[in-house]
């Protein structure tokens, strides 16, 4: 019996080792899967523990055990929404006021007739763009050397919150790309052989930070609040960081709103608009509609950064010079 069992082994054996042995295989090893990058490792039954099973890690390439306290997303209500240590934190979505916050207002000016506008140096036509506005300036020009690409990536980084904050205390200007023309009266204004794409400058333009090429959304704001610094008598960090904490409260009373609206929608609907529950939902919401003024105020005494200078003071002598020269 013994004998007829090692023969039909002997046998099993013989018959795979054929195809298997033209292939290099072990004729008597589990059959190898190949890839393209060569032959892989043996596929484990199931249910059979692996060495090459992945482990779930968290960003310190831990397993995720019973004692790490840091293995998902949190939402402890004191603490608020936060991620694991080095993972993308949660999108900060604002509401719609705060929203308002972040569009920069822009002025677009430029000469009544290009053909007839006497050619202006760089003071000349700084005095010419700022106005009356005792501000000082954040300057941009469309139309990139660099192509299409570079001014969408610039659009892009002032939609940054921070930027769009910071832009409130600026008189921002934007030209179009035909300010470049040789012909343009205000050509001087980016002038030399890299004229800048964008730029801060004090009101009275002896101080600039210039931005050019590729920089990033920190340079920015760097270059911002050094000319705001010269302009104004507060700290600019301390009022950007109060502002935000102003937009948080607004984002809290925007939800609150809109959830006591929809309450009063269903209640109307479900017990009649003029029902005693949706008085008293009216009511509440009569009253959270006077928190926003009271938020607009202190929003109004965080932006008042203390100006060097009063509106009156932008009928300067020189601005008087210059168009008396035009």
């Amino acid at each position: 019996m013994r004998i007829a069992i090692v023969a039909l082994t002997a046998v099993a054996c013989v018959v795979h080792a054929d195809p298997l042995a033209q292939r290099g295989g072990n004729p008597c090893a589990p059959p190898s899967y190949t890839g393209p990058d060569g032959p892989r490792a043996p596929q484990p039954a199931p249910g059979t523990p692996s060495n090459d099973t992945p482990v779930p890690t968290g960003d310190t390439g831990r397993p995720s055990t019973p004692t790490d306290p840091v293995t998902g997303p949190t939402t402890d209500p004191r603490q608020g929404p936060s991620t694991p240590r080095g993972g993308m934190p949660l999108p900060l979505t604002r509401g719609k006021t705060a929203k308002k916050r972040h569009v920069i207002q822009w002025s677009w000016p430029k000469p009544a007739t290009e053909a007839a506008e006497e050619r202006l140096d760089y003071e000349g036509v700084l005095a010419t763009v700022r106005g009356e506005d005792p501000r000082p300036l954040l300057i941009l020009r469309e139309g990139s050397q660099y192509g299409p690409g570079y001014d969408k990536m610039l659009s892009q980084k002032f939609e940054n919150e921070s930027i769009a904050l910071l832009a409130r205390w600026f008189h921002c200007v934007r030209f179009s790309e035909s300010i470049m023309d040789d012909a343009h009266p205000w050509r001087a204004l980016f002038s030399g052989e890299y004229p800048p794409q964008c730029f801060v400058v004090t009101w009275d333009g002896h101080n600039n930070e210039i931005l050019s090429g590729i920089f990033s959304i920190s340079r920015i704001q760097t270059s911002m609040r050094k000319i705001l610094a010269k302009e104004y008598s507060k700290d600019v960090d301390q009022a950007l960081t109060k502002w935000k904490r102003v937009l948080d409260k607004f984002d809290t009373l925007d939800a609150k709103v809109g959830d006591m609206r929809e309450r009063i929608e269903a209640l109307s609907i479900e017990r009649g608009p003029d029902s005693a529950q949706v008085r008293t939902m009216k009511a509440r919401l009569a009253k959270l509609e006077k928190e926003q003024s009271a938020i607009e105020k202190e929003e109004a005494a965080v932006l008042d950064l203390g100006l060097a200078r009063k509106a009156s003071d932008g009928k300067s002598k020189l601005l008087d010079r210059l168009r008396t020269q035009r």
